[in-house]
């Protein structure tokens, strides 16, 4: 039989102690198990919004205004608005059409009559019903002047992204 000096003693002994260790923690940990998950979710329905606009006086060339709008956000999600575009626009002077104010505002920029959004772009609330928003209007001084004495009526798109 080999003589055991007190190095191999002690590699010996550090060997057992770490096995038992290592064992130790494999019986404190307990077994790994494994498995898998399973998920699935329905998509939103994306619904158009509506909005009614009200100036907060009359136009004309330079006139600062404010367009008060009330939105409806029927969607599960807020809205975060970004864009006011392709304004369709009448115009009516004593009851009747007046084609020379549309075709004038064409000329000088349907831009001379529509709201732009604010900087930080106003949130419509989920399930919003007539949620207010406040849009700066300036009328640029292009504003025609066949447009005097008339009424204009915008029609437009507005759109916008899901914010959270």
């Amino acid at each position: 039989m080999r003589k055991i000096t007190k190095r191999s003693a002690a590699i010996l002994t550090a060997s057992i102690v770490g096995v038992g260790a290592l064992g130790g923690v494999a019986m404190a940990n307990g077994w790994l198990v494994g498995g898998k998950g399973y998920a699935s979710a329905a998509g939103s329905t994306v619904t158009p919004m509506r909005a009614d606009i009200t100036l907060s006086g009359r136009i004309f060339p330079g006139a600062v205004l404010n367009a008060n709008a009330q939105v409806d956000n029927p969607n599960e999600f807020p809205v975060k608005l970004t864009t006011i575009k392709n304004p369709a626009i009448t115009a009516t002077k004593g009851g009747a059409a007046n084609p020379t104010c549309v075709t004038d505002l064409g000329t000088a920029g349907a831009a001379s009559v529509t709201p732009t959004l604010p900087t930080s772009a106003p949130v419509i609330p989920a399930g919003a019903e007539n949620a207010s928003i406040v849009l700066p209007l300036t009328i640029k001084q292009t504003f025609p002047q066949s447009c005097a004495d008339t009424l204009i009526n915008l029609t437009f798109d507005f759109e916008g992204t899901s914010a959270v």
